[in-house]
């Protein structure tokens, strides 16, 4: 399957990124391939449509499955990538190093969307069991877990210069959040 969540400071040549899961018997593998939709002359882009760079993460020699990315707003050279285990890693893109590794939900629940602030170094994911995780990269700490309900998060939207949260489940509900003091403030 293949999914992807672009923050909106995507660097120029890099406007696509794909998350791809590889089945392989006995085993699964999460890959993230970083790919342009640009075709300009760069030398950068492959006109062949071949990855930039390819990423994996496995942690205590188990490969991690990839389910969702997002480019940090703040920093155009790293991204970030959610994980089934409820881990999510930042990555430098110039290096392919992992600048942090973070398990954000005790219960090991499956990240399913993510997204970052455009203001501040603060990266939010979605998880399967209805949990919003709010992470600040900079200060390496969990801000905030918000329970929204018991359905699976598909969708993440940041609002009014990062002030809101619009949080989509597949209950068919959408919830507005103050990120200030972590309210719900409406429900559609």
């Amino acid at each position: 399957s293949r999914g992807a969540n672009l923050a909106a400071a995507v660097p120029p040549i890099l406007e696509q990124a794909v998350v791809d899961q590889i089945r392989q018997p006995g085993r699964c593998l999460g890959l993230l391939d970083v790919v342009s939709a640009s075709f300009s002359d760069s030398n950068e882009v492959d006109k062949n449509n071949q990855p930039l760079r390819s990423f994996h993460f496995s942690y205590e020699g188990s490969e991690e499955v990839a389910t969702c990315c997002s480019w940090l707003a703040t920093d155009a050279n790293l991204f970030v990538v959610g994980y089934q285990s409820s881990y999510i890693t930042f990555w430098d893109f110039r290096n392919g190093q992992i600048e942090a590794s973070v398990k954000l939900s005790e219960s090991g629940s499956s990240i399913n969307a993510i997204v970052s602030n455009d203001l501040s170094p603060v990266v939010i994911a979605g998880h399967e069991n209805g949990e919003v995780s709010i992470y600040d990269f900079k200060q390496k700490q969990l801000l905030k877990s918000i329970k929204t309900g018991n359905s699976p998060i598909v969708s993440l939207c940041l609002i009014n210069n990062g002030l809101n949260l619009l949080v989509g489940s597949t209950s068919g509900s959408v919830k507005l959040y103050e990120l200030k003091n972590y309210q719900e403030q409406a429900e559609v």
